[in-house]
């Protein structure tokens, strides 16, 4: 007998550090826990084969743009019940991560684990050396392409990184600029793409238009390259989640700004959850318990570059990891952060819009065409109506 537990594919340091705190549970509890990494691209239909039949896991980490698929499924057992003993204050987690992680009466489905949240990173002795005035730089989407093109002027090779292939980190980018200007990437309803729209469109237009403030030989980047394009000093702008802090080189992180982008940005995270197949319920909330207390916490935000869930454990990780002096910045950017809204099989949805930018940012370079405008205007409304259709079937079906 063992209690079953599914984390997405963080890194070696964090895998080893579970496997020590899954030892001193079996010592506790005298059952053991195991562990099975899942990837992005391959954890949402291993969650839905095991929401239909059961039996694979007990407690999953489950990324917060996920939760509300599952609880509409029936998959996931309430845990209000267990929640006060393992969360504690309500008021000490995200707003935007809390919602994630219930329903649509408030009820708590997964309890809040890890918050990952969008800020932008950027070099201080180039934003000198280009005269640039560093408050309000990226402000707004206007003033985010009149800082970008400021460094261009002042003789930076590469203003900025951002991923042109496959990425779900591209959709959380865009996001950004589409909640700052009043717009999500569906219409009210949740079931249409609306970025073909006159609104929407020119927010995607902005987003998309930043690709030449890239390296010439840099325009086909995965979300990784250009993290390390800018952890390496290579670029001079990069929106991203906190692991840029652990991993930025020494004359990186000497110079390193941080600011929120466009004054609220995006904000995602993890919850574990208990699945309602579990036949070891209780044993499956002591665990939960074990990963969720004050110094687990701490150390597996840590490990994994993300941000704990409880605010009140910003102050305990270590200097090395985040100065001091981000830490007001940070927690301000995650009490105000938005989340994708809920929508119905948003998932799945999550997954179509990723592959859609990826679409798009491929036809565009293979186009060579080098004008934005022109290409929305002959490939925008088709890859559009192509998911939309897509939708459509879903949810008649």
């Amino acid at each position: 007998m063992s209690i079953n537990f599914s984390m997405m594919m963080h890194n070696n340091e964090l895998a080893g550090h579970l496997e020590e705190i899954f030892l001193s549970y079996k010592q506790q509890m005298g059952i053991q826990a195991t562990k099975r990494e899942l990837t992005y691209e391959q954890g949402r239909s291993e969650f839905v084969n095991n929401a239909i039949y059961g039996g694979v896991f007990d407690v999953s980490e489950m990324g917060s743009t996920w939760i509300n698929d599952f609880i509409a499924m029936g998959a996931l057992r309430p845990c209000q019940e267990f929640a006060e003993n393992v969360v504690g204050n309500l008021d000490n987690y995200p707003p935007a991560l809390f919602t994630a992680c219930s329903d649509e009466q408030g009820l708590l489905y997964a309890v809040p684990w890890m918050t990952d949240v969008s800020m932008v990173y950027y070099r201080r002795d180039l934003f000198q050396k280009a005269s640039i005035q560093e408050e309000g730089a990226f402000s707004s989407p206007e003033r985010f392409d009149e800082t970008l093109a400021a460094l261009a002027d002042a003789g930076v090779v590469a203003p900025w990184a951002m991923p042109t292939l496959r990425s779900f980190v591209s959709i959380h980018e865009l996001f950004i600029w589409l909640q700052a200007s009043g717009y999500s990437y569906l219409d009210s309803t949740g079931r249409r793409v609306i970025l073909a729209e006159s609104g929407p469109r020119q927010v995607l237009r902005s987003y998309l238009s930043l690709h030449k403030y890239l390296a010439p030989d840099q325009k086909r980047l995965r979300s990784d390259d250009a993290d390390r394009l800018f952890m390496t000093g290579q670029a001079a702008v990069r929106i991203s989640g906190p692991w840029l802090l652990r991993y930025c080189e020494p004359e990186v992180r000497e110079n390193l700004g941080l600011a929120i982008p466009m004054n609220r940005t995006y904000l995602g995270g993890a919850g574990l959850v208990v699945w309602n197949s579990s036949r070891e319920v209780l044993k499956s909330v002591e665990l939960i318990k074990k990963l969720t207390d004050r110094e687990a916490s701490i150390k597996i935000a840590y490990l994994a570059g993300l941000m704990p869930a409880r605010l009140d454990c910003i102050a305990g990780l270590p200097d090395e990891y985040v100065r001091p002096e981000y830490r007001p910045m940070i927690e301000t950017a995650i009490r105000g952060g938005v989340s994708i809204p809920k929508t119905p099989l948003g998932g799945m949805v999550e997954d179509r819009l990723v592959t859609m930018i990826d679409m798009l940012w491929q036809r565009f370079f293979e186009s060579q065409t080098g004008d934005i405008d022109q290409f929305l205007e002959d490939e925008l409304d088709t890859v559009v109506n192509r998911l939309n259709m897509v939708l459509s079937n879903y949810y008649s079906g």
